[in-house]
């Protein structure tokens, strides 16, 4: 009971988007279907980590396995997107150099300890791919009639927005850890559902294509 409290407390937004991806589903096309899986990706692993919490368990492990699928997730649909070979070569490249400094930073400081400054890492130079193809890379005419448009800019905002709050985090953990604890899961919580909220409506203008 008190897991489907927090589901429903927390992740309205992310089920409101599957919620209308579904009967959408066969009319999405391959970078849509990748974002619905990436969201339902995130619900799943939401609820693996709130049911260790309840338990006053360690779930740290599950956000950082999470953070390595959303890397990979977005790159994928980066890939889909972008408009110029040059920025799919750089795209693909960080994302090699990305998990190679992952694969590092898990071998010397473990696997249960949150991941902060690789989260800082990818946030970073995924919202700049992100950025690109918001300047160079969109074709509609009417901007908002593009699913892609809405999805790029939520993920602008969430990526972006995330970063400076996760630095805060890192400063203030040692310090104020309570403190640091609240602003970052009330700060982080409402990026997310705006984030999803943008995705929605991404997902809503497939229903204007012909």
């Amino acid at each position: 009971m008190q897991l489907l409290e927090r589901i429903f407390s927390y992740e309205f937004s992310v089920l409101a988007v599957i919620l209308v991806g579904l009967p959408l589903f066969r009319k999405m096309n391959k970078q849509e279907k990748l974002i619905f899986f990436y969201v339902v990706t995130i619900l799943a692993f939401d609820v693996w980590g709130m049911s260790l919490a309840i338990e006053g368990k360690n779930n740290w492990h599950v956000y950082n396995i999470l953070m390595g699928l959303e890397v990979l997730y977005l790159i994928g649909y980066l890939n889909q997107i972008l408009k110029y070979k040059k920025q799919i070569k750089y795209l693909n490249i960080s994302g090699v150099l990305f998990f190679t400094y992952s694969i590092g930073h898990i071998y010397y400081f473990g696997f249960n300890s949150l991941f902060l400054s690789l989260s800082l890492v990818s946030s970073s130079y995924l919202s700049l791919f992100f950025l690109l193809y918001l300047i160079y890379g969109q074709t509609e005419i009417k901007w908002i009639n593009s699913p892609d448009n809405w999805i790029a800019l939520g993920s602008i905002f969430y990526l972006c927005g995330t970063i400076p709050f996760q630095a805060l985090f890192l400063y203030l953990i040692d310090k104020k850890q309570d403190l640091a604890v609240m602003l970052f899961q009330t700060i982080n919580m409402g990026l997310s559902h705006f984030r999803f909220l943008l995705i929605l409506i991404g997902f809503l203008m497939i229903l204007k294509r012909k």
